[in-house]
């Protein structure tokens, strides 16, 4: 398990957030954005999912793929 406010880079050229697991919203994120781990939590299928914060022109704080972010 993550330590709270783990930092993360993310490995995919265009990875989508989500409202919560498994459901998808149109915005998304590119490779190279740098966000900050705020909860760790496994779907009922055991895929690994992050809670994550996202700050650019305003902070996003959605869910993301956990196999689209490096964490340092």
């Amino acid at each position: 398990m993550l330590g709270f406010n783990s930092l993360g880079i993310i490995n995919k050229d265009k990875q989508y957030l989500y409202n919560s697991p498994n459901r998808i919203t149109r915005m998304y994120l590119v490779k190279g954005d740098k966000i900050r781990v705020l909860k760790e939590e496994k779907d009922e299928k055991g895929d690994t999912w992050y809670f994550i914060s996202y700050k650019g022109r305003k902070e996003i704080n959605m869910w993301i793929k956990a196999d689209s972010v490096d964490l340092n």
